[in-house]
């Protein structure tokens, strides 16, 4: 059941993802306005939150997901206007997504410190997390993050896939993976097609007015908490301006670093789910985390 009231025609997870959300423990905590916000959660240890880019859902993190609960409480959120969860009034703030997250931490893990991960739109609403959870926030990491009033190069407009059916709708879902996801061509197969498919057909929420502004970086320059970074080096949204970024992230935390992944596009844990935990665990190691 969804968020929307009804659940349109969608294709089915991998196999792989079905194992893995079989294994998840799944939650459901209230949103102030209404509705709920769906939360799943592998593995235990160190609380470790990640949270999802626009048009997108838990399933962004599926590669990774194994890896991390390894060693840590992994709590995904769909979230709100997205995925499984409910919605947002139409005209609410980034403020109030972050705040749904924030309370729902409070129901299922009140006083716990927690370590987060923002996937682009998710790393814009995880700064607003930090700043309101305070100093039991010891470590941000964000990926490929929008929200921070940088240059972005020329991208390719994508293509519109509603309306659409059958193979071209998945040619649609290709080109736009190929546009904006993943820099390796031969990275997108079905798998990655119809988690887009998926991701895309249940995104009620918006996220890209909040990603085209200042908002991370305003933010997260006035609490200030130990923020680090992991991007693909061709990231479509950064690619040739990834030092801009890092320059950002120093003047939060002096000691923050930004990892690049190379050959690795905007959806880097997918592309290249080995670098991307090799990254994360680089991150937290040099942190003594």
């Amino acid at each position: 059941m969804t968020g929307t009231g009804s659940t349109p025609q969608l294709p089915p997870l991998p196999a792989a993802v079905i194992t893995l959300d079989r294994q998840a423990r799944r939650e459901n905590t209230a949103i102030a306005t209404g509705g709920h916000v769906t939360w799943r959660s592998w593995g235990e240890g160190p609380l470790l939150v990640l949270l999802h880019g626009g048009h997108g859902s838990w399933l962004h993190w599926s590669s990774v997901i194994g890896g991390l609960a390894v060693s840590h409480r992994v709590l995904v959120p769909d979230l709100p206007g997205f995925g499984d969860s409910g919605s947002l009034p139409d005209d609410h703030a980034i403020e109030d997504s972050a705040g749904a997250i924030v309370s729902g931490l409070e129901a299922l893990a009140p006083n716990v410190p927690t370590r987060l991960i923002g996937f682009s739109f998710g790393g814009v609403v995880g700064g607003h997390v930090a700043a309101q959870l305070g100093d039991r926030v010891n470590h941000l990491t964000i990926v490929g993050s929008g929200g921070m009033g940088l240059t972005r190069p020329p991208m390719p407009p994508l293509r519109q896939w509603r309306g659409l059916h059958g193979a071209e709708l998945a040619a649609a879902h290709g080109e736009n993976l190929a546009t904006l996801m993943l820099a390796d061509k031969t990275r997108i197969g079905k798998e990655e097609i119809d988690l887009q498919h998926r991701n895309t057909a249940l995104a009620r929420g918006k996220s890209r007015s909040f990603s085209r502004t200042n908002t991370l970086i305003d933010i997260l320059r006035l609490v200030r908490p130990p923020v680090d970074g992991i991007w693909g080096q061709e990231d479509a949204t950064a690619r040739g301006y990834l030092h801009e970024r890092r320059a950002a992230l120093a003047t939060v935390d002096p000691a923050s670093r930004l990892v690049e992944i190379p050959g690795a596009g905007h959806w880097v844990m997918q592309e290249n789910p080995d670098a991307f935990l090799a990254a994360y665990r680089e991150l937290v190691s040099a942190r003594g985390l």
